[in-house]
């Protein structure tokens, strides 16, 4: 988990700042309030630096109400005044616009080879029929050269099942910023999970790994490259990997359609689960670690949230079908006070 007083990206940085913009001008509307939700939700860089910010406000002017970035933008004049208030209202709602498809779209995906969108699943065949499958906000890149192709993953996550029937003499490598992946005959899954960190999850034969501190040409050695063997799963980190460990089951299992969890946290579970959903999903604390088993469609939210509703005490809520909640019933506190009172008699 990252600390809060990481730094974040000038992107980042930059989206925040247009977002404390636009909630403090007193022009700000409902929709604007729902879509921050969502840009926050978004990744956990968002919400750290309008954390941030919001540190740097106190401690700049504890004695104004009125947000740093805000003050810093008043113009001189009330002719000017105007004038810039009508321009950066144009630039405002294009930021909201962006924040707003970015929770379709990845960023990363507008310029590159292959994508998919929030809920989205895209089949890829390369000339040697190796098969690629994107999962939902996915972003890759295919680079070759005379030597070695690489297929570079940007964003989200991706099946790759090395072909067989084509001649192709030059070596198959994935890339990502934590390191590199070598398929040995082999069918794997592999996901970015940060910035710098990727898993991947070896479900036929076997993957070499090795950290981004080693070269990505797969005819140079690198001392540091683990053979992750079938059912097995490693963390990459640019300077480490981690211990193979026994993949979760089914990990796979997105490429058609569903979620397999076992004993999983609810939270956990709707993390997942949001990953398809264009929106947002909220989890109470109260139940967030209530543990739940079963098998759940990502192409059909609704019923995978009436399905967690059935089988654990809590109450799910739709708004707009963007923003869902999951609460507690009611009755869960006298209920377990009525058990409680049952034991102790």
């Amino acid at each position: 988990m990252s600390h809060p007083d990481s730094p974040v990206s000038r992107r980042v940085l930059d989206q925040a700042i247009d977002w404390q913009v636009r909630m403090s001008s007193g022009e700000n509307t409902e929709r604007d309030a729902i879509a921050l939700e969502f840009w926050l939700s978004a990744h956990p860089d968002h919400a750290r630096a309008w954390q941030q910010l919001a540190r740097l406000d106190a401690s700049l002017a504890p004695a104004e109400s009125q947000p740093v970035r805000h003050v810093l933008t008043q113009p001189l004049k009330a002719r000017k005044a105007k004038r810039i208030a009508g321009s950066l209202g144009a630039v405002l709602a294009m930021a909201s616009a962006a924040a707003l498809y970015g929770q379709y779209q990845p960023w990363s995906g507008w310029f590159a080879d292959y994508h998919t969108a929030t809920g989205e699943r895209q089949l890829v065949v390369l000339p040697d029929n190796t098969v690629i499958r994107l999962n939902t906000r996915t972003a890759i890149d295919i680079e070759e050269d005379a030597e070695q192709r690489t297929i570079v993953l940007r964003d989200g996550e991706i099946e790759v099942e090395t072909g067989h029937g084509a001649v192709e003499n030059r070596p198959l490598v994935v890339a990502t910023q934590a390191g590199t992946l070598r398929p040995l005959g082999t069918r794997f899954v592999v996901r970015k999970l940060g910035e710098d960190t990727a898993l991947l999850s070896v479900t036929q034969a076997a993957v070499g790994a090795r950290p981004a501190s080693c070269s990505r040409r797969d005819n140079e050695a690198c001392d540091a490259e683990v053979l992750v063997g079938e059912a097995q799963s490693i963390v990459l980190h640019p300077q480490v990997l981690s211990q193979p460990l026994a993949s979760p089951p089914l990990i796979d299992a997105w490429k058609d359609g569903m979620l397999v969890v076992e004993n999983a946290a609810l939270e956990d579970v709707v993390a997942e689960l949001s990953r398809y959903h264009v929106g947002v999903i909220r989890v109470h604390p109260d139940v967030g670690r209530l543990r739940i088993t079963g098998t759940f469609p990502v192409d059909d939210i609704d019923y995978s949230i009436a399905a967690i509703t059935q089988a654990l005490p809590v109450r799910g809520t739709n708004v707009a079908g963007l923003w869902r909640n999951l609460t507690p019933l009611k009755d869960i506190g006298f209920a377990q006070k009525r058990e409680q009172s049952v034991n102790e008699k």
